[in-house]
């Protein structure tokens, strides 16, 4: 089974990954968050990192196939309404919800004005990420929803693949510029070292996210012709542990991460996330309940019933953003856009998939 053939139509359990990696994002989060001390780290990198890193793979896989499909106009369409609704969700349940709910129990004020100002100075992308005085009796006073920060990024690659995929040259030579755009962009944080002490750590950072998601672009580019066998997966395992081990993970972990997540998409069973997509609400939405907890003393039952309660909450919650929020714009973007056709920049000679044989990620993006 090749990766192209593993992805085809809606039987592939990326949403399943997905979902495992959003949970281990959120179970990274309760010992910072929950005051227990800092993320676990796995060959240097944090155990959330490491799970960002694999979301960022995916969606280089399934932003290259939705661009390939549809037109630039509605591939912009797709990608805002699959980001924006569950990005205002998450604002308006800090504004109106878990930072009101803090102020009461910390005994603090709850200013109005700075809830709102909140939710539309971040309207378009996240840029302020505390307000209130009840954050500030948090461990992380520092933000309402930390995690946040990586959709500017993953916007940034939309953005980057969606132009790259404009151009005539790149679609018909997709694997030698995914080659090429991978190298460079692996290479491009060895070569701005310096440039880190003159801050340049949020450029290192998009770099280092877009190597992942490049690593996924390259892995779609070549779908036809890479297989799926078990001992691969187990020397993508290996290759990630020796590279974990050597503290190279920017450099070298970006493709065996991006065959591991996507191979494990193919052989495993998507059980009930074949139709419920929940990975992107959980990762939104966890770290504010998080913090809303801290603040109402439920650390202090110790880390295990910390990390439970979080669940409890979350999933429920992620459950409803789905359900009320995500799902239904999925509708209306279908509606928006009218019956799938095929992109017209298909280069000459090559058959575009049917929409059945593209992998779901142009409805399911994280």
């Amino acid at each position: 089974m090749t990766l192209g053939d593993g992805l085809r139509g809606r039987d592939n359990a990326l949403n399943l990954v997905r979902l495992l990696l959003a949970g281990a994002v959120v179970l990274s989060h309760t010992r910072p968050v929950g005051g227990f001390g800092p993320d676990p780290t796995l060959g240097g990198r944090g155990l959330g990192s490491w799970a960002v890193a694999g979301f960022f793979a995916i969606s280089g896989y399934l932003i290259c196939a939705s661009r390939e499909r549809l037109p630039w106009k509605d591939f912009v369409v797709s990608r805002m309404l699959r980001i924006y609704p569950g990005y205002w969700l998450s604002l308006l349940a800090v504004a109106g919800v878990f930072a009101p709910v803090a102020a009461v129990t910390t005994g603090t004020d709850f200013d109005g004005s700075a809830a709102l100002s909140f939710v539309l100075v971040n309207l378009v992308a996240p840029v302020q990420f505390a307000f209130g005085d009840a954050l500030t009796r948090a461990a992380h006073p520092e933000a309402w929803n930390a995690p946040l920060w990586t959709l500017s990024p993953e916007m940034l690659c939309y953005t980057v693949a969606g132009v790259a995929l404009t151009s005539m040259v790149v679609r018909r030579r997709t694997v030698l510029f995914s080659w090429a755009a991978l190298v460079a962009v692996t290479a491009s944080p060895l070569l701005l070292g310096a440039a880190h002490r003159l801050s340049a750590g949020p450029l290192l950072d998009f770099l280092h996210l877009l190597g992942f998601f490049t690593a996924g672009a390259l892995a779609w580019a070549l779908r036809d012709r890479i297989t799926i066998r078990t001992p691969f997966m187990a020397l993508s395992l290996a290759a990630l542990c020796v590279v974990g081990l050597a503290h190279a993970t920017n450099e070298l972990a970006a493709l065996p991460l991006a065959y591991l997540v996507l191979a494990v998409g193919c052989v495993a069973r998507p059980g009930f996330t074949r139709e419920l997509d929940l990975s992107y609400g959980l990762y939104i939405l966890s770290w504010p309940i998080q913090t809303t907890l801290y603040l109402m003393g439920v650390a202090r039952l110790g880390w295990a019933a910390y990390c439970s309660l979080t669940f409890a909450i979350a999933v429920p919650v992620a459950y409803a953003s789905w359900t009320c929020v995500e799902k239904p714009a999925l509708g209306l973007r279908r509606r928006l856009r009218g019956p799938t056709r095929h992109d017209s920049l298909v280069p000459v000679g090559r058959t575009a998939p049917a929409p059945a044989a593209i992998a779901p990620g142009a409805s399911q993006e994280a």
